[in-house]
């Protein structure tokens, strides 16, 4: 605890410095920049995601450069689009890969480089004279056989074709998650308008609340609408970004 310090609010963006000065016994705080009088001076808590600032702090940063989103239904939106050959499912598995489909760490610049690997190993076109590939063109099996090249080889992009698979499936499980997470927030505030009924401090708590997980939700929005935006060059967010006053609704609701 450091008194006076610790009544700094935090900034992810702020170059205001905190340090210990040993021969005055004190710590001080380095304005990066020139504030006026009466202007806030902000300080950083470190570079943490919302979920850490929530569960440390009580509270989502606005545009937080750090934040995530974690996915962890990439494979369920993937097989909307195209079945996964299990051959290949096992074999990502056998080299450590499976993981980077069924935890996605996303941040705004989009999806990570093991998840893209992993994808480009499942849709990648089957070796010629696979027998899977036989197979699966006379009708007889799901499994397209398995691909020229090894997990570890699909590192870097590969045909123009597959790549183009990759980036829909990428927007696709983008754009699922913002349905799932606008579901979600109309539950959310019909449960809201019901626990603001009344006038006791509890219901003030409760819409307190409210507030602080539509900001939470919202966070998570942009950072799935930010990767949309690598993803489509803007094209497919505009609308969403427009649509959004969740947040905003919920903390005037609450004031």
């Amino acid at each position: 605890m450091c008194p006076v310090i610790d009544l700094c609010n935090h900034s992810s963006v702020n170059t205001t410095e905190v340090s210990y000065d040993y021969p005055r016994d004190a710590f001080l705080v380095a304005a990066g920049t020139v504030y006026s009088a009466g202007q806030q001076v902000f300080i950083s808590y470190g570079a943490q995601n919302n979920d850490s600032l929530m569960q440390m702090y009580g509270f989502a940063e606005p545009d937080n450069p750090y934040d995530v989103y974690v996915m962890t239904s990439l494979l369920k939106w993937l097989e909307q689009l195209q079945p996964a050959c299990q051959s290949r499912l096992d074999r990502l598995n056998k080299d450590g890969l499976l993981h980077a489909l069924q935890e996605v760490v996303i941040t705004r610049q989009g999806f990570g480089a093991q998840t893209l690997q992993a994808l480009r190993y499942l849709l990648l076109p089957a070796a010629a004279g696979s027998n899977g590939a036989a197979a699966a063109r006379a009708g007889g099996s799901s499994d397209i056989g398995l691909p020229a090249l090894s997990p570890s080889s699909c590192e870097t992009a590969a045909d123009e074709e597959t790549e183009k698979k990759i980036a829909l499936v990428l927007v696709h499980a983008c754009q699922q998650e913002l349905s799932a997470l606008s579901s979600s927030t109309s539950s959310s505030n019909g449960s809201s308008k019901s626990s603001r009924k009344g006038t006791s401090s509890s219901s003030k708590d409760a819409a307190t609340a409210q507030a602080v997980a539509a900001a939470f939700r919202q966070e998570k929005r942009e950072v799935l609408l930010g990767c949309l935006d690598q993803l489509t060059g803007g094209q497919a967010t505009a609308t969403g970004r427009g649509a959004t006053t969740e947040a905003k609704d919920a903390q005037t609701a609450a004031a």
